[in-house]
């Protein structure tokens, strides 16, 4: 199946995605920096990132090119309340984006939609 990055800093939701993941047969790479990722990008052309994306606002450049050049490969949630957040995810490309009720409750189809 596919390689997947993994950008959840919370452990309890990055457990769940992962051990989910790998249960569908998926290789999944955990990443926790800017660094992780833009290596990850560049060593995984085309593979998709799942990422909380108050991580993304608190910690990845997102006008860095890395993340501009793979914002369709990007599949990211968010506390609904945050709606600051999703405007910013989408004014950088990053469409595929949810609140995080909606990413758990459908995450199959997101996924299948995704890939």
């Amino acid at each position: 199946m596919a390689t997947i990055g993994l950008f959840v800093s919370n452990l309890m939701d990055r457990s769940r995605i992962r051990d989910h993941l790998q249960s569908k047969g998926h290789q999944v790479v955990g990443l926790a920096t800017m660094e992780e990722l833009i290596e990850f990008f560049e060593n995984h052309p085309g593979a998709p990132v799942i990422a909380e994306l108050v991580v993304f606002d608190q910690t990845v450049q997102l006008n860095h090119p890395a993340v501009q050049a793979a914002a369709d490969r990007i599949l990211g949630f968010f506390p609904h309340v945050r709606t600051d957040l999703l405007n910013k995810m989408k004014k950088a490309g990053i469409v595929r984006c949810y609140p995080r009720s909606k990413f758990f409750s459908s995450f199959d189809a997101l996924l299948e939609s995704f890939s």
